[in-house]
């Protein structure tokens, strides 16, 4: 078993002068590999994390607990008209960045045993703007989610196990995007099982 105890503290700051914009399918857009100029825009914040094993020193199982919070704040620094849809069609020096939440929490719980394992994960993230903007218009606002995933794992010989996954076990419906072509869901309730061998 590893240290009882961990925890970490780190301070990110990200200074462009030229940032770009893509308008590509797996970013949400339309796919058309245009590429816009943001001009300048900063990018800063603060991650910490910490984990435990809660279970007594000399416990034949593990009990893992680990939490993890970001705060993230992005804005632009200059004044420009474009026509990149995240953006468009003006945006204003102080303007928050889009798809950016300024809040994320992870929380994580599990349960270990020589052959097997049990976790309970956490996800929340804030609200987090979809157009560059300050104002609160719910049309450009994607509202606060927190999502639940469960996982299992059960090791059948020294290489082959077997693992099940409940995503999204709350089945939490929720906005993941407003684009391209209006609100996309993000996803439902999901099961999946798989095998995991190692050569």
């Amino acid at each position: 078993r590893g240290p009882r105890a961990v925890a970490e503290l780190i301070g990110f700051y990200n200074d462009y002068d030229n940032l770009i914009g893509n308008d590509t399918v797996s970013g949400g857009g339309d796919g058309s590999g245009d590429q816009f100029n943001g001009g300048a825009a900063e990018v800063r914040g603060v991650e910490a994390a910490l984990g435990l094993d809660l279970a007594p020193a000399r416990s034949s199982v593990a009990l893992p607990f680990r939490l993890a919070y970001s705060y993230t704040s992005g804005e632009f620094r200059t004044t420009f008209l474009t026509t990149f849809p995240d953006w468009a069609p003006k945006v204003e020096r102080g303007d928050k960045l889009p798809y950016i939440p300024e809040h994320q929490l992870y929380a994580g719980v599990g349960l270990e045993e020589k052959r097997w394992t049990l976790n309970l994960d956490a996800n929340y993230t804030g609200e987090m703007r979809t157009r560059a903007g300050r104002a609160q218009t719910p049309d450009e606002i994607l509202e606060e989610r927190l999502i639940l995933d469960l996982r299992t794992d059960f090791k059948i010989t020294s290489r082959l196990s077997l693992w099940a996954q409940l995503l999204n076990a709350t089945d939490e419906v929720y906005v993941a995007s407003r684009r391209p072509a209006g609100l996309r869901p993000g996803r439902p309730r999901a099961a999946l099982f798989g095998l995991t061998f190692d050569f």
